[in-house]
């Protein structure tokens, strides 16, 4: 597993000295302040992924495991979830998948016990090229992070967001993205896929 933090080992030396690894030069507008990181808390995640890639060297067959991940993911590297799904042994497991590359819900049975959902993440009638780290978790109606936010996030140009009529919602990775994405329109969805697996 991978997480795609720069310098993340360095945040390890440096959270006894700089609290945060990233901070906007002007006043946040959401109270969770999302969008920056404590260097604690990179340095804490840099060094369980070390430590969980470690013990899966020598895992024979890993518990029950659902994932889901957006392709474009800035935080974790989704390739390496892929992979980790592709290479472990599980008891069961089931990846979501969310891409822009499918126009409907695709499952493929990978092995007996491995599904792989692809689900597309392009929906042209909202204005959403792809969906974001953030996205994958958040109902559209949730009020503070759902379709209807309050909040902006187009990055750290909060200013200078365009109307939310002209705005491409998505990953900030990507070119054409003005605005990250933060609710999943396959949110009831994916509910039920967890607890169609965890029955």
């Amino acid at each position: 597993l991978k997480i795609n933090i720069p310098f993340a080992f360095a945040s390890v030396l440096l959270y006894p000295f700089k609290t945060w690894l990233s901070e906007p030069t002007i006043t946040h507008p959401d109270f969770a302040r999302f969008e920056i990181l404590p260097t604690r808390a990179a340095a804490e995640t840099y060094k369980l992924t070390r430590q969980i890639n470690k013990q899966l060297k020598t895992a024979n067959q890993l518990p029950p495991t659902f994932m889901a991940i957006a392709q474009s993911d800035a935080t974790v590297s989704a390739d390496a979830v892929q992979q980790f799904f592709q290479q472990q042994h599980f008891s069961k497991a089931q990846l979501v998948w969310f891409t822009p590359t499918v126009k409907s819900h695709n499952r493929s049975q990978i092995t007996s016990n491995k599904t792989l959902w692809q689900i597309p993440s392009q929906i042209p009638k909202h204005n959403i090229v792809d969906f974001s780290h953030r996205s994958i978790i958040t109902p559209a109606d949730n009020p503070h992070y759902g379709k209807d936010s309050p909040v902006e996030y187009c990055g750290f140009s909060y200013p200078a967001c365009p109307p939310k009529s002209t705005r491409l919602y998505g990953e900030f990775n990507q070119k054409q993205v003005v605005s990250r994405l933060m609710y999943n329109p396959h949110f009831d969805w994916l509910i039920n896929q967890i607890q169609q697996f965890l029955n």
